[in-house]
């Protein structure tokens, strides 16, 4: 598989990820929305592994899960998701950079 790009601003955590772990988060990169562990495309690997790296790279902030509602009968019921960081995501960082200076 392809190195990590040394310019992503995750790139110290990419460097990290096993070759399955980072083909994975290759496929993630290429999801147009929102994606499941079962319908991420282009994957030949264990849906028991993709379900755990999905975890990790949420949690390791590579890409973020939602909860999607679907309905179910009377109810609606939440099934976990994922998708892709935008820009926009890391807006949250420049805005935290600002708030000791402004509360000076």
């Amino acid at each position: 598989p392809e190195a990590p790009d040394a310019s992503h601003p995750r790139s110290a955590i990419l460097s990290e990820l096993s070759g399955e772990q980072y083909q994975i988060y290759r496929a993630t990169q290429s999801a147009e929305n929102y994606f499941t562990a079962e319908n991420l495309e282009g994957l030949e690997l264990p849906q028991a592994k993709i379900r755990e790296t999905l975890t990790l790279l949420a949690a390791a902030g590579l890409i973020l899960e939602v909860g999607l509602p679907t309905p179910s009968g009377n109810a609606t019921v939440y099934t976990t998701a994922y998708r892709a960081l935008r820009s926009r995501d890391d807006a949250r960082e420049a805005d935290l950079k600002l708030l000791p200076q402004e509360s000076v």
